[in-house]
């Protein structure tokens, strides 16, 4: 979601059985420079945690 005008910047639609937490890199939009990151507990890993680091 974009911080200044509160826009979904980008969607990944997928089957219900899917668990939206492996679709992660596909939502990300590289463009946005902001570095906050809000996502639900589900999202929350040691590896994902070192990747989003890395990416700044």
């Amino acid at each position: 979601m974009d911080r200044r005008y509160k826009l979904i910047r980008r969607v990944k639609a997928c089957d219900a059985s899917e668990a939206d937490t492996l679709h992660l890199v596909e939502v990300l939009d590289r463009e946005n420079r902001s570095q906050d990151f809000w996502a639900d507990r589900g999202y929350h890993d040691k590896c994902r945690e070192r990747w989003l680091k890395q990416l700044g």
